[in-house]
């Protein structure tokens, strides 16, 4: 089973155009590109300086190197099951472990990250139980993580549902097989000893069902987040 697992994110990441860097031109979808450019205006926000910094599940960890965490003096780790990215990792100056962090302890000291990336990897999961119990051993007090996901209750995902078609979290990634509310993962993170410092959404989108494309609706998420097409929390280990 362990060995299907990783073969299927192996495979997974072959279809990735680019490991090393972030190219927003690779993305058809606006709204995978609007999540990047807000998890990168985001995270500037915090003055990381010679930290140590985790991205779970980050493949090549390319996505944090894009939000610049790899930036001033800080030491940037990566885990994933796919040993072929974390190869790439190790490469591009990232300290790279392959782990299956559904059910592996993760091989770093206790109080040990300042901060922990966990973006587009829950819906991955069968279950958070051990992730969270691991980033709640592995971060330092006050240390924080930033979680991002599709939201099943999103505009987009009603109007599929209301049209009896399936959800766009769902088709998006045949990998996707688990979704949450963000109501859901604020209860499940408090439940683990996290409190929330932020939670909030990145846009909302309105399909065009004839086209197959998807437009922005200005400033509808800050009215009603709940429509948003992705969550995304940021929680301080109490």
């Amino acid at each position: 089973m362990e060995e299907k697992k990783t073969k299927l994110y192996d495979d997974y990441w072959e279809n990735d155009s680019n490991l090393s860097d972030v190219n927003l031109n690779d993305f058809s979808l606006p709204q995978v590109k609007d999540l990047l450019l807000c998890g990168k205006k985001f995270l500037q926000k915090f003055d990381f300086k010679k930290s140590n910094i985790l991205d779970i599940g980050g493949g090549s960890g390319k996505t944090s190197r894009y939000y610049g965490l790899q930036n001033n003096g800080n030491k940037l780790y990566v885990i994933d099951i796919a040993p072929s990215v974390i190869e790439i990792a190790n490469k591009m100056g990232c300290i790279g472990c392959v782990l299956d962090i559904e059910k592996d302890k993760f091989p770093y000291d206790d109080s040990f990250f300042d901060f922990i990336i966990f973006q587009e990897v829950a819906e991955h999961l069968y279950s958070l139980n051990n992730v969270l119990t691991e980033c709640k051993r592995i971060l330092k007090p006050g240390g924080m993580i930033f979680l991002t996901t599709p939201n099943i209750i999103s505009l987009a995902d009603r109007l599929f549902l209301l049209l009896g078609v399936r959800p766009f979290s769902m088709t998006i990634d045949d990998q996707h097989i688990k979704f949450y509310r963000s109501k859901d993962l604020s209860r499940i993170l408090n439940s683990f000893g996290f409190s929330i410092i932020t939670n909030k959404t990145q846009g909302v989108y309105f399909p065009i069902f004839l086209k197959g494309k998807f437009v922005k609706i200005p400033f509808i998420h800050n009215i009603f987040p709940s429509l948003g097409q992705h969550i995304i929390i940021i929680a301080e280990k109490r």
